[in-house]
């Protein structure tokens, strides 16, 4: 194999195809009829109704970045010891099949037709957590300008501290809420915002991303605002395949307006500790007021769209459930996901022991999300480096040994002076100074060598270094 090709691809952009329009939203919905009507699954009916977004034909990205994104935003995953390391390498791999192609970002020939099923399962789900934030991003970027979003694991966020919600996944491992809260926070003062976010990724054509978003309307329908509504929402599925990468993009509208401040106001406030929650959250059956809605469905369902099903459609969830945020507990909220966004930041640079004391208080009667004996608990493994460009970093160092005697070298890790705000418990000066990191390292570079590397740094401060040591 020639790794230098392997290396060199992980920094080549390529353009994804981006699919967001009317006949999206009407085969959506044809979707989640027939699976409310001819299979019996009643729970559709509580579904958002999607409207189209803005995204332009095409839109530009290389692997690297969608490994650090993928790779910040797993970082609450739960582990046995070592699963970290072997969640790495299993992204690298997964990421690097991503092949830039005459302009188009394609799944590599081997990857489309020689990966098995279980690891083309495992592929998905990670492109499209990577995939789904790289143009979630972009799109929110045009809704709100001026400000930078975190992600933040919904699961993480909704079990940790809030008593009475109990676990947000059900028995059988199907989820029933969202994967994603981002949490969007102005760079001059103005108004926090939060965005739903479901991720979809699948090995096949439209039809069965279609079902994918059938089912994300409901997922991102269980969490709403007390007298205000659901929050707004993207859905986002991406179909892989060699002849190139598609991702198609949705938006239910919603309430995003749960906190603002100038600037001085936000820093101040989110470099406070975080208290208990004013008033807890519940999670209840949806009442049949909502049931009824004002699109005629029988209109929308004059055609059944194929079935091409990747995951089984039985195991969905029968019955719907709602957690509401109460009116009161809305600031705390958006303070408890921007700091869950600082412990994610921090795990992915190995500061286990720091990224602990962003957890929330324990509730009474309740459990948090960062375990005690899980690794946001352990040392802190961070080691200072230098990549260049007047890029300091801590983070961690892994080394993959090569067949050639090469080795592949990836640094994860925090832009030095952020970290040292987060150690110091300034959450809103972290924010604050994040979103000028990435544009100080790309002007720093501009008179380096340094093509030797592919460098993804984010709006966080997070930075991805991957390079080839091809030893002696």
């Amino acid at each position: 194999m020639d790794f230098g090709a392997v290396m060199r691809a992980l920094s080549i952009s390529g353009n994804l195809t981006l699919v967001s329009s009317r006949e999206l939203v009407d085969k959506v919905n044809r979707a989640a009829l027939r699976f409310e009507r001819k299979e019996q699954k009643q729970i559709f009916r509580f579904r958002k109704w999607p409207v189209p977004v803005t995204v332009p034909d095409v839109l530009p990205t290389a692997p690297v970045h969608v490994l650090r994104e993928v790779g910040v935003a797993t970082t609450f995953f739960d582990d046995p010891v070592f699963a970290d390391a072997a969640r790495l390498w299993a992204q690298l791999r997964y990421c690097a099949t991503l092949a830039p192609h005459r302009g188009r970002m394609t799944l590599s020939a081997t990857a489309a037709s020689s990966v098995v099923h279980h690891h083309k399962v495992a592929q998905s789900e990670y492109l499209g957590i990577g995939l789904a934030l790289f143009v979630a991003r972009h799109v929110l970027s045009e809704q709100y300008p001026g400000l930078d979003f975190q992600a933040v694991d919904a699961d993480v966020a909704l079990r940790s501290g809030i008593p009475g919600v109990g676990a947000v996944r059900q028995a059988s491992g199907v989820r029933v809420r969202p994967d994603y809260f981002l949490i969007g926070h102005p760079r001059n003062g103005g108004a926090v915002k939060i965005v739903v976010l479901e991720c979809k990724g699948n090995h096949g054509n439209e039809s069965l991303a279609v079902d994918q978003l059938a089912k994300a309307c409901v997922q991102v329908r269980s969490v709403e605002i007390a007298g205000r509504g659901c929050l707004p929402s993207l859905m986002v599925a991406s179909c892989l395949r060699q002849s190139g990468i598609t991702v198609h993009v949705l938006d239910p509208p919603g309430e995003d307006e749960l906190w603002s401040g100038s600037a001085d106001e936000l820093e101040r406030e989110l470099n406070e500790e975080l208290g208990e929650v004013p008033e807890p959250f519940t999670s209840e059956r949806p009442g049949s007021e909502q049931q009824d809605d004002a699109v005629d469905e029988l209109a929308l369902f004059d055609r059944t769209l194929p079935v091409d099903v990747e995951e089984s459609d039985t195991s969905f969830p029968a019955e719907a459930r709602v957690l509401t945020i109460p009116q009161a507990s809305q600031k705390w909220f958006s303070h408890a996901l921007a700091r869950f966004g600082a412990a994610s930041a921090l795990l992915f640079a190995g500061a286990g022991r720091t990224a602990a004391a962003y957890r929330p208080p324990p509730p009474r009667g309740g459990f948090t999300g960062l375990d005690e004996q899980s690794s946001a608990s352990g040392d802190d493994a961070a080691t200072a480096f230098d990549l260049g460009g007047g890029l300091h970093v801590m983070g961690t160092r892994s080394v993959l040994p090569l067949p050639d005697g090469g080795r592949f070298v990836v640094h994860r890790g925090l832009e030095s002076g952020l970290y040292e705000q987060l150690a110091g418990q300034r959450l809103g000066s972290y924010l604050r100074s994040a979103p000028g990191v990435e544009e100080r390292w790309r002007n720093g570079i501009l008179d380096e060598e340094f093509a030797r590397d592919a460098v993804s740094v984010g709006s966080d401060g997070t930075v991805l270094a991957v390079s080839l040591d091809r030893g002696r």
